[in-house]
């Protein structure tokens, strides 16, 4: 170390600079060689993960097809009143006259989606009814001994709450590794939300050929669809047979040091979808990718000396330049001017010198963002004058109205106070049902100052309901319709009700009107008031929640309101669908 600090910069430069690169050239000699086999495999994870993609879509497309066909069931009364009416019959048999009605639909099902070979229907006292494309099919125990309300999958499927629900075999032969995969629906009737049975379909498992057709080329490259928690979880396998076994227990165990997995999981059924190869197989590409890396490293051995030299007699005149301009800066400037050439030094110093004259142009914006920052604070709590300046100034009109008498005045001038709070609300977008409807009568207030006394307000809510929090204004825009759209257009008084009941969590509200009716309901329903509420009953509440309306020319307009007691299930219920 001695001796070099003894050289000349020029000479030390020249050291440095082949040291480092033989020692770089080592460094990339040995690693080249894994980075470019891991380069390969990640090639592979991103193209097969495409391909898995497709795949997934067009799995997804084979089973839409099928769920469709299940779900429309749920629509055929003949089919639905058949199965509830057949679980107050005894025996383990439905009667002919149930089975004919079944296998009418049964047919229709499996001669619309090909890959379906069985439809079974079970009640929900354990009948069963099957119609199988296959001759030698066979449920006769089901029959004789068992009993199908007893089975676990029963209780799975009926947990799904009418939701589809996937197993990776047939589900009424669980002893034995099936060619078919079942899909079982728990038959919920969307009229009476009451169950009425159970339907399976037993499809195919060679159907997934069209979704994992061969898009590798490659000798050991296989698919597989795994389901993790079925008791067979390989659901479906295309590839090389003797790697079946292999691959299945190196994927379910995790290890990696025989195959690369791309894996893709299907959001329908929770399976992966996996494409795999061996390592071995990826490593011949890259065989010859290690001799050019040797050639490569030799070549830069040769050419850093060269370069060595050759930079070594120009870096000297920019590092120079490079040391007073750090001097500089030392010295306190900040704002440099110096001129570097277009070596690597040069273009160091040129970084170097829009660096520090960039810190300080981001030091200006940011003493500029702080002033904007405080400016909004101010402006924010400026505002919050507003509301109070407005309450103050609708209570001095209300003691100016009591002290000079004008009594209508003072009702109309609390009613709008009245409003205006319960519409402002301190910023909570919640309120009781209690003070929802005192907005409306303070509204009904003002609209009989308005209108001398044309309207009536009839409201029936029980004490027990008004205590229950809702979002704020979603009542009070359907009375404001009411008035305008109906009361309004008619001669002489009119009546506004609203009633208030609660079944279960859910609770509806009725706003009635006696008005001169309308015609159009999709015009009512596209006002910018009513589409605002349903906006925020959707979002709030969830899809099972909402608006109808009934009306009728010349006797009135009907309205009802149905949301949640209870925000969290409203949200839970999203996630489910039949």
């Amino acid at each position: 170390m001695r001796r070099f600090s003894r050289l000349s910069i020029r000479n030390q430069i020249l050291a440095s600079i082949l040291g480092t690169s033989l020692i770089f050239i080592m460094i990339l000699g040995v690693f080249s060689y894994q980075i470019a086999k891991d380069t390969i495999e990640s090639n592979y994870r991103e193209d097969f993960l495409y391909n898995l993609r497709v795949s997934d879509n067009i799995f997804d497309m084979q089973t839409d097809s099928i769920i469709e066909l299940l779900r429309g069931l749920l629509i055929e009364s003949s089919f639905m009143d058949t199965l509830a009416e057949s679980n107050d019959g005894a025996g383990r048999y439905f009667s002919s006259y149930d089975s004919q009605i079944f296998e009418r639909f049964a047919g229709e099902l499996c001669l619309s989606a090909n890959a379906v070979d069985e439809f079974l229907v079970v009640g929900l006292d354990g009948k069963l009814y099957v119609y199988s494309k296959n001759a030698g099919s066979s449920y006769s125990r089901y029959y004789r001994e068992e009993n199908l309300t007893e089975q676990e999958w029963i209780s799975q499927v009926a947990r799904a709450n009418g939701r589809e629900v996937f197993f990776s075999n047939n589900i009424l032969r669980p002893e034995e590794e099936s060619k078919d995969l079942s899909i079982a629906k728990y038959m919920i009737n969307p009229y009476t939300s009451e169950p009425v049975g159970y339907v399976i379909v037993n499809v195919r498992k060679d159907m997934l050929r069209k979704a994992f057709a061969d898009k590798g080329g490659y000798e050991t490259n296989c698919f597989l669809v795994v389901d993790r928690d079925g008791a067979y979880p390989l659901v479906y396998f295309q590839g090389n047979e003797e790697y079946r076994e292999e691959v299945l227990r190196d994927y379910l165990s995790g290890e990696t040091r025989q195959y690369v997995f791309s894996v893709y999981t299907n959001k329908l059924t929770d399976w992966d979808l996996v494409s795999v190869i061996a390592r071995r197989e990826l490593s011949h590409a890259s065989n010859w990718i290690r001799v050019l890396i040797l050639v490569v490293a030799l070549s830069l051995a040769v050419c850093s000396l060269v370069v060595a030299v050759f930079v070594s007699k120009h870096i000297y005149k920019p590092l120079k330049t490079l040391e007073k301009t750090i001097e500089q800066v030392g010295e306190g400037s900040r704002h440099l001017t110096e001129q570097f050439d277009d070596s690597e030094i040069g273009m160091l110093g040129n970084k170097f010198k829009r660096m520090v004259n960039h810190n300080l142009e981001l030091r200006e914006r940011l003493l500029e963002s702080k002033i904007r920052e405080r400016e909004a604070e101010l402006y924010l709590l400026q505002e919050q004058i507003n509301p109070h300046f407005l309450y103050n100034a609708l209570d001095s009109l209300y003691c100016l109205a009591m002290i000079h008498d004008a009594e209508d005045i003072a009702e109309m001038v609390e009613a709008l106070s009245g409003t205006f709070r319960l519409s402002l609300n301190n910023g909570s977008t919640v309120i009781t049902v209690r003070d929802e409807l005192k907005h409306i009568e303070n509204y009904m207030v003002v609209q009989n100052m308005r209108f001398d006394g044309r309207f009536h307000l009839d409201i029936q809510v029980s004490e027990a309901l008004k205590d229950i929090p809702i979002q704020k204004l979603l009542l009070e825009p359907f009375v404001e319709n009411a008035v305008y759209h109906g009361l309004e257009r008619r001669t002489g008084e009119g009546t506004v009700k609203i009633r208030g009941r609660l079944e279960g969590e859910d609770l509806y509200f009725l706003i009635e009107d006696d008005g001169v009716g309308v015609e159009d309901l999709s015009r009512l329903e596209q006002g910018y008031g009513i589409t605002n509420v349903r906006e925020r009953i959707r979002l709030y509440y969830g899809e099972n929640y909402g608006v109808s309306f009934e009306s009728e020319k010349g006797v009135g307009t009907k309205v009802t309101v149905h949301i949640s007691t209870s925000k969290e299930r409203a949200r839970d219920e999203k996630l489910g669908d039949y």
